[in-house]
């Protein structure tokens, strides 16, 4: 397999790419540059189809620096992403360029010089100098004195032999995210001492955290502490010494004493290195003996036993230094847990005195406003007891309902009655087969016929109301 087809097969194994249809590659791979105004939607999927693609190869470490961070863009990156059957990216510069825009991507040298966040809008003067130039460039477009293709190549075609786009770029949303991830961990410490570290500290805790699988580069850890400090307020630095601030309640400056404690953090780490290398040589030269004496080889195997008794004389002594110094490294956190119960107990105290000195708490106005209290309350219960005395006579009068319940359940009876008397006339009225009269009805009969029919004793719904 030649090294065009090892480099395609490694980039289409990486998302986006193992997603992608040939088609969608094709999209993506050619040149950009005047998609922009044409569609600017699909201008802009295709950008987000980068981003993607550089937080891939970044997290990936597939290029040849192996950076976590940086993207190293320029003829090795163009052949790293050759895809057969699509070719380079011709869209490369554009998005390049239209990355930087949106501050996705940064300039390494620029990341790490500038003082100001890159967060940090666009001076004023910068953005109307931009919004003149761009009102100026669409006139002239409009009279047909400039193209598209000149002067701005993000506007139009592309110039392919420019190279002002190459050069290192820091993939910002990776810095966060691991900045963001070292700051979750370092909150879940409570060690006063913890707070503090060496940059060769700090690169061998939080390699592991950021899912590194070799120590995290120089180059990467200069980048991340410069996020941290910049961005993220979370850390001071002094040469050597990193001080996490968002967690620590004392001073946000290091002091004497935080760079004694990361000089005694720094030897204890240096001799531990040095005790896990002895205790690997002496596994190593007690090996070496087993074998001499399986080779009857028995001056070799006593040479590799003195060595190893060498060694542990060595490892011995260091063992005991290494307790001395985890030892004091203890007093000092101890002596740093006082400190600031201390400064807890003060500040505490002067919180209380401060309380303590406030007018309303002296004797004399403490003393009024308690008797003032005790006269306001003697007025409350005097006034109850007037409402008290005064309330049966305000009750003089009032009409008691209760006398009155059985004449009114009495009443409550009456209605009822009339009320089912109504509704059984209606019910036979609604029975009732009437017959236009043959004859003229006798008024006596008819009144009689009401009367019974009122009275329940009507005739059968078949019978005539009255008859000749």
């Amino acid at each position: 397999m030649d090294t065009h087809s090892s480099s395609s097969s490694t980039i289409l194994a990486l998302p986006p790419w193992n997603s992608s249809s040939p088609n969608r590659l094709q999209s993506v791979y050619s040149d950009l540059s005047r998609q922009k105004q044409s569609n600017p939607e699909s201008y802009q999927a295709n950008i987000r189809w980068w981003h993607k693609a550089f937080e891939s190869m970044a997290s990936s470490g597939i290029q040849q620096e192996k950076s976590t961070f940086v993207l190293r863009v320029g003829p090795a990156l163009m052949t790293l992403l050759r895809v057969q059957g699509v070719g380079k990216p011709l869209a490369l510069p554009t998005v390049i360029n239209e990355l930087r825009a949106q501050k996705v991507l940064h300039p390494k040298l620029a990341f790490l010089t500038q003082r100001k966040s890159i967060y940090d809008p666009s001076p004023l003067t910068g953005r109307i100098a931009a919004y003149a130039l761009s009102t100026l460039w669409w006139s002239l477009d409009q009279l047909g004195v400039v193209g598209e293709d000149v002067l701005i190549p993000t506007l139009g075609s592309q110039d392919h032999t420019d190279t002002s786009w190459w050069g290192d770029y820091v993939v910002v949303s990776m810095v966060a995210s691991a900045a963001d991830a070292v700051i979750a961990t370092q909150s879940q410490s409570h060690r006063l001492t913890d707070v503090l570290y060496s940059v060769d500290e700090l690169k061998h805790r939080y390699s592991s955290v950021l899912g590194a699988t070799d120590l995290l580069l120089d180059g990467d850890a200069e980048i991340l502490l410069k996020f941290l400090q910049r961005e993220r307020s979370a850390i001071v630095m002094d040469q050597d010494v990193i001080k996490f601030t968002h967690l620590h309640t004392g001073t946000s400056k290091i002091t004497d004493v935080d760079r004694g404690v990361v000089e005694l953090k720094k030897n204890v780490h240096h001799l531990q290195a040095q005790v896990f290398e002895l205790q690997r040589t002496i596994d190593e030269y007690r090996s070496k003996a087993s074998e001499a004496l399986q080779q009857k080889q028995k001056q070799a195997a006593l040479s590799h036993l003195r060595v190893k008794k060498h060694m542990e004389h060595l490892l011995h002594k260091h063992l005991e230094s290494l307790e001395i110094l985890q030892g004091a490294l203890i007093d000092v956190e101890d002596a740093l847990g006082s400190r600031q119960l201390m400064e807890a107990y003060q500040s505490s105290t002067t919180t209380l005195q401060s309380i303590l000195s406030d007018p309303s708490l002296h004797q004399t106005s403490v003393a009024g406003t308690l008797d003032a209290l005790k006269e306001a309350t003697a007025n409350a219960e005097e006034l109850e007891d007037l409402i008290g005395v005064g309330w049966p006579s305000a009750l003089e009068g009032r009409v008691e309902m209760h006398e009155f319940e059985a004449e009114i359940k009495a009443e409550l009876e009456v209605l009822e009655a009339l009320e089912d008397d109504i509704d059984a006339v209606a019910e036979r009225l609604g029975n009732l087969s009437l017959k236009p009269p043959t004859e003229k009805p006798q008024v006596t009969e008819l009144k009689g016929s009401a009367s019974g029919l009122l009275h329940g004793k009507g005739t059968d719904a078949t019978r005539p109301i009255a008859s000749g």
